[in-house]
């Protein structure tokens, strides 16, 4: 996903800030070259990527060689709510994520349906509890910075595998609608 968003970023001349490359090695240098762990996020800022992108937070969610489980490790889930109260206190009015919270590139197809599914639940209810606690640290008075929680899912999650199962992204809505 990093790759992809890199070559976005490589085609639009960024008026304001930093090329993301040397963003990347300011970020490497303020490491101090040490390895990034699941968990981890860092934000860059771009300026002339169309719409209204103007942060993107890059949450490191594991390594590619381990399986894809249906569970939310802890470590991304604190994350995830250091990431909303981010969005809250840098006033970031619209967050996507890619709701399986997975960087699965073109083989985003091999993930079975009830993987999906289950991932996509547990997913939503870490994204629950960061909101829930971004919600309870609010003063009465108080308006979340953050307006629009845009989630995306594969598109192979479209599609039923079969006439009598719903989706992934149906079964998804139900799960919203639900809890």
């Amino acid at each position: 996903m990093l790759r992809d968003f890199g070559s976005r970023c490589e085609r639009a001349t960024d008026l304001h800030f930093p090329p993301l490359s040397a963003q990347l090695r300011s970020l490497r240098t303020l490491t101090h070259g040490a390895p990034l762990r699941n968990g981890d996020y860092f934000c860059t800022r771009h300026s002339n990527l169309g719409g209204a992108v103007q942060v993107a937070f890059h949450l490191l969610t594991g390594s590619g060689d381990v399986p894809v489980s249906d569970e939310v490790q802890a470590a991304t889930h604190r994350a995830l709510k250091r990431i909303v109260c981010d969005c809250h206190r840098c006033h970031v009015a619209e967050l996507t994520l890619p709701l399986l919270l997975l960087d699965l590139g073109a083989s985003e197809s091999s993930l079975p349906y009830a993987l999906a599914q289950r991932r996509a639940e547990n997913a939503l209810r870490a994204l629950k509890g960061a909101l829930t606690e971004l919600a309870d640290e609010l003063a009465l008075s108080e308006q979340p910075g953050l307006q629009v929680l845009n989630l995306v899912l594969p598109l192979s999650c479209s599609h039923s595998i079969n006439a009598g199962l719903a989706s992934v992204a149906e079964t998804t809505l139900t799960f919203i609608r639900h809890s």
